[in-house]
């Protein structure tokens, strides 16, 4: 990160991802760039989160002072088995298995208000009183931003504020835990989260999880239900993508029903 700058201003004007020359693009291109906040919330909610859990149930002024390339080997090695026990501890705490797609999971606890208190207590409770009210505020103000990026609607006077108070969130979470590493999703988040609500109304119309079963989907029509031949394979996929989700087929197949 640029000396003398906070991780909010240096996401902001791109340099922390991937470039500036990346920023401008993405600036340049407005709906493509929307596709990145159908991960922002999996990968400050969960991964971004689990960490900052961690940092918290370990409570060691190590963690919160050397940046994490610096970490010994004996360091890096005790916080990676704190990892695992603060998944044991949520799979045993929330009924949540944190193995396949760990950070979705993560990330619909902590951005579930009720949910803070318990997470406070679990790892958070050696930590010291403002510690404690730090991460509380976090969890609170995160579950905020992520409630209003997932809506379908967003009313203008919370659009025209939604970049302030991601400013705002991040810069606290910065000078609180500066040794936390940020996703390069918190650069869509800062810099271009607004835009795109202003510009498309909300970003919640894309939906994570949509997008990520239609993914599973399509790798697996790919692998079990389509000739090996490339060619004969995109036949195959787009045809039984067309069976399950085309809206005219349905309609189709609705009007067959009803003269049955």
């Amino acid at each position: 990160f640029v000396l003398g700058k906070s991780q909010t201003e240096v996401l902001e004007a791109g340099n922390g991802y991937d470039g500036s020359s990346v920023s401008q693009f993405l600036y340049s291109q407005k709906h493509d760039s929307s596709v990145q906040g159908l991960h922002a919330q999996i990968a400050i909610g969960g991964r971004m989160m689990l960490h900052l859990l961690t940092l918290t149930c370990l409570n060691d002024n190590y963690y919160y002072v050397i940046q994490r390339k610096e970490w010994t080997a004996v360091r890096r090695e005790k916080f990676k088995v704190m990892v695992k026990k603060v998944k044991g501890a949520i799979a045993a705490q929330f009924g949540s298995n944190l193995g396949l797609r760990s950070d979705g999971k993560l990330a619909r606890i902590t951005m579930d208000p009720s949910k803070h208190g318990k997470l406070i207590a679990l790892f958070a409770s050696t930590a010291s009183l403002q510690r404690k009210m730090q991460l509380e505020k976090i969890l609170k103000d995160m579950a905020t931003i992520m409630k209003i990026t997932r809506s379908t609607f967003v009313p203008a006077i919370v659009a025209e504020t939604f970049k302030a108070r991601c400013v705002e969130w991040s810069d606290f979470l910065d000078v609180c835990f500066p040794t936390l590493p940020w996703p390069r999703y918190m650069h869509f988040l800062i810099s271009h989260g607004q835009e795109m609500i202003l510009s498309l109304g909300s970003i919640g119309l894309w939906s994570e999880e949509a997008s990520e079963h239609c993914n599973k989907l399509l790798k697996y029509n790919m692998k079990w239900l389509s000739r090996p031949n490339m060619d004969d394979m995109l036949v195959d996929v787009m045809r039984r993508m067309w069976d399950r989700g085309d809206p005219l087929l349905r309609q189709f197949e609705f009007e067959e029903d009803e003269k049955i």
